[in-house]
């Protein structure tokens, strides 16, 4: 990254950590709790509202605030000098860099001193010997009862960090639990402070100890980072016990405390050193934010990773389980995230329309929920975007947030037991809140940390100070152009230069508060862009209020997208007041209908149709399937879903009409001894008991007299068979004996018609002869004749 790194306006404040940005002029301001000297007030006097710090911090300009637990650092100008680092409140693990100090009630110089000798070794920054003094490591270790004389052993500077060089121009500041971490402008880092996880990233402890009773080592005095000197970094991130920093070659390193994978290098074991989070190459990083136990990866593609604790949902990954390297957010994939950070327990994303999104805890509702209960995916901040803010950078704290719109406006939200709200009292708050002493003040950064809260204004809005329309004067407020207003000069008339209000009104732009627009009749919207429904020239057909959102809001008998059609019944109670008019028609409230919602419904408006069918135009109910009566009431036996159990029908006032064959309320029992036939192709009962008794409700055969049995099939023996039978036998012997007379009859005929026949052939053949004869002689005759 180049030297203008400090103008980048998508750093944030991280758990316990902030990221530096240039400005022209400020004010630092704090608030909370101060019984380590923290706000730096010289005193140890809570505070619940923004108290400037003024002379005791004597910095010209602010480049950036830090807080830890119980510790705050700054960084700023004072005249020509660049990049000092001033630190306050406790120092009991060397976190304020101030050497043999116990804490500091107000702020002080961090020094930068080098030893001419590199191997040499010191008890105090100051002295610079090459053999260790015993006494002034007792004198040294008296001053802080942390550092017993028994327990001190000396102490050697690095390698000698500085040399011969001047004091480094400082860039960036970052506070973690008891630490603290600085980035230099060519990119070197420096830590001091606790060491205990390794969070110092230095290593040689052998040689570079100075130790608590308790066997734990820090520093208090900067101590460079050697394994990564050779890097040129550009920003940092720090949880409670570990770091998270990106280069300039896109690349991912951290160092410190891995219990949960938060360093997401694929195991738990923690790093004394910088490590490389491999998983990340091949993605250009363009930030990272670190929370107590986990850390946020953002690329520059927009996408957000996230690694470490999950136990509260913080990773955003929908579900509860730890993750020892980067994984992918998917549910922030197609939302545009522009920038990231965290909480102790908690994550946030800002979107580059202003959106914000935050998952994990909300036990203080610090992630602008109600509910509090724990969220492990991205949930938006519903009340932020109702209230039109367009949110383009957040600060977490231990429990607490803050965020700031490009209008200035600071939010405020979370844990406030100690007023670090700066709201005056020490209610927590489950929504975002404005903090109003701020309005008006460009508070452009702030550091949050346990339980106090540091911030600091001036003209600075993202590298263009008053927004390119005003001028930055020496208190750090902007004088506006002509036509501009509010804290950054971004307000201006709607509709843009040149186009105000689009036209179609006027401008207002009052004493203090932001412009607006009066638009014309027949336009409405914040910038007067809408046309009314029903034309410039005929709003709402006269009918209605056209809305600011070019929405017509009719009069009472109206309806329809312009208000141009009128509402059945009376122009004072459209629709009865029984129902709701749309483009012209009632869509009446139940229990009621009609053309003007004025009949009720049969069984009342609290119980239509005993909600067991429909309700007709004009009153009367269409049941469902299975009910019955005027109301649809009564439910007909065996359900609607089974009436009469399909052996009956199911009459008006829900009683079973049972088939041949079936009885019981519900058709449910079974006669016995049915006789089943066809009838229109199906198959039914024509007759019960075996036709010789009666059914009754049990399903049970009454027998007729002589008949007995289950299903009445015993009874009197039945001759008639055998009379048919002998009947049949007699009628066939009567029949063939009259067959056998009439045949001997027949036969005795013929036989007499038989000789009568064959005697008149005999005479006929007699006769035929002698004619024969006759014929001869005359053909002889005149044979005779001719000759």
């Amino acid at each position: 990254m180049s030297p203008s790194w400090p103008i980048r306006a998508t750093l944030e404040l991280f758990i316990l950590a902030f990221v530096v940005d240039l400005i022209t002029a400020n004010d630092v301001y704090v608030v909370g709790y101060n019984d380590w000297g923290q706000l730096g007030l010289g005193d140890y006097l809570e505070r619940t509202t923004e108290t400037l710090i003024d002379s005791q911090l004597p910095l010209d300009r602010a480049y950036g605030l830090a807080a830890g637990l119980y510790h705050s650092v700054a960084l700023g100008d004072t005249g020509t000098t660049q990049g000092l680092v001033y630190t306050w409140g406790r120092n009991s693990k060397g976190q304020l860099g101030l050497g043999p100090i116990w804490t500091a009630l107000s702020p002080q110089a961090v020094e930068w001193k080098a030893c001419p000798e590199p191997n040499s070794w010191v008890c105090n920054p100051s002295l610079c010997k090459s053999v260790c003094d015993a006494s002034k490591c007792t004198s040294y270790g008296s001053a802080n009862f942390y550092w017993k004389p028994s327990d001190m052993q000396c102490m050697k500077p690095q390698d000698i960090v500085w040399g011969t060089a001047p004091q480094p121009q400082i860039v960036q500041i970052v506070a973690s639990v008891d630490s603290t971490f600085v980035l230099t402008k060519d990119g070197k880092i420096f830590s001091w402070g606790a060491n205990d996880w390794g969070q110092l990233g230095i290593t040689d402890y052998q040689q570079e100890m100075l130790a608590r009773p308790d066997g734990k080592y820090f520093r208090s005095v900067p101590m460079l980072i050697n394994s990564i000197q050779n890097l040129h970094f550009l920003e940092l991130a720090a949880g409670d016990f570990h770091v998270i920093a990106l280069n300039d070659l896109g690349e991912v390193w951290s160092w410190g405390n891995n219990v949960e994978g938060q360093l997401g290098v694929g195991d738990l074991s923690q790093r004394s050193q910088p490590a490389q989070v491999v998983y990340m190459e091949g993605l250009n990083t363009v930030k990272v934010a670190a929370g107590s136990y986990h850390s946020l990866v953002l690329t520059d593609f927009g996408q957000v990773y996230s690694m470490g604790l999950n136990a509260n949902g913080q990773l955003g990954l929908g579900d509860y389980a730890s993750r020892k390297a980067p994984t992918l957010i998917s549910y922030l994939a197609t939302k545009n995230i522009s920038s990231i950070a965290c909480g102790d327990y908690a994550s946030y994303a800002i979107t580059d329309a202003g959106e914000v999104f935050a998952w994990g805890d909300n036990s203080f509702g610090q992630l602008g929920q109600s509910a509090a209960v724990t969220y492990n995916v991205p949930s938006i901040i519903s009340t932020l975007q109702s209230d039109g803010a367009v949110v383009y950078r957040m600060f977490g704290g231990q429990r607490t947030i803050f965020a700031i719109d490009e209008s200035g406006i600071v939010y405020a939200f979370g844990n406030n037991d100690y007023g670090m709200l700066g709201l005056g009292d020490k209610t927590t708050r489950k929504f975002p809140t404005k903090i109003s002493s701020f309005v008006g003040a460009n508070v452009y950064v702030i550091a949050s940390g346990a339980y106090h809260t540091i911030a600091a204004t001036g003209c600075w809005e993202q590298g263009n100070p008053c927004s390119g329309h005003g001028t930055c004067n020496s208190n750090g407020v902007c004088i506006c152009d002509t036509g501009y207003r509010g804290s950054v000069c971004s307000d201006e008339c709607p509709g843009g230069v040149g186009n105000a209000c689009n036209l179609h009104g006027n401008c207002i732009i009052p004493g203090t508060g932001s412009s607006y627009c009066l638009c014309f009749s027949g336009y409405t919207g914040t910038a007067c862009e809408i046309e009314c429904p029903g034309g410039a020239l005929n709003p709402c057909s006269s009918n209605g209020e056209c809305l600011s959102t070019g929405v017509c809001e009719c009069n009472s008998g109206f309806s329809g997208g312009n208000c141009s059609l009128r509402c059945p019944g009376a122009m004072s109670s459209p629709c009865s007041d029984l129902g709701l008019c749309v483009n012209g028609a009632c869509l009446c409230y139940t229990g009621f209908t009609g053309l003007n919602c004025s009949t009720e419904c049969e069984g009342g408006a609290s119980n239509p149709c005993s909600y067991n069918g429909e309700c007709q135009l004009d009153g009367s109910c269409k049941c469902y399937t299975g009910f019955r009566r005027p109301d649809c009431s009564c439910e007909c036996p065996g359900g609607h879903d089974n009436i009469c159990y399909g052996h009956g029908t199911c009459t008006q006032d829900c009683r079973c009409s049972c088939r041949v064959g079936y009885r019981g309320a519900n058709c449910s029992t079974q006669c016995a001894g049915g006789l089943q036939a066809y009838l229109e192709g199906e198959l039914v009962t024509v007759k019960v008991c075996s036709g010789h008794g009666e059914c009754n409700e049990q399903g049970t055969c009454l027998c007729y007299a002589g008949w007995s049995g289950k299903v009445c099939d015993h009874g009197p023996y039945n001759w008639l068979p055998v009379i048919l039978i002998s009947s049949s036998s007699l009628l066939v012997c009567c029949c063939s004996i009259c067959i056998g007379i009439s045949i001997r009859r027949r036969q005795k005929k013929f036989s007499n018609r038989e000789r009568k026949r064959q005697s008149r052939r005999k005479l006929r053949g007699k006769k035929k002869h002698k004619s024969g004869d006759r014929k001869k002689d005359r053909s002889r005759k005149k044979s005779k004749i001719n000759k």
